[in-house]
């Protein structure tokens, strides 16, 4: 029984472990990016509102490449 809970606890750390890896590389990956940054273009809405608004999304790259 105790190898049983030995093999439990070590799969439960790690994955608790990959988990606290993943998400602290996605925190590192977008912060910083794209609030009050004039190199990336301004999100607003959540990714529902984008996906629901597809079609009518404005596209940005043509403004930042007249400007150039």
């Amino acid at each position: 029984m105790g190898f049983l809970y030995f093999i439990f606890t070590f799969t439960f750390l790690l994955l608790l472990l990959f988990l606290t890896f993943v998400s602290f590389l996605i925190f590192k990956i977008f912060t910083g990016k794209s609030l009050r940054d004039p190199n990336y273009p301004p999100i607003k809405g959540t990714v529902f509102h984008q996906l629901l608004y597809f079609t009518t999304l404005y596209d940005q790259s043509n403004i930042t490449k007249n400007k150039r």
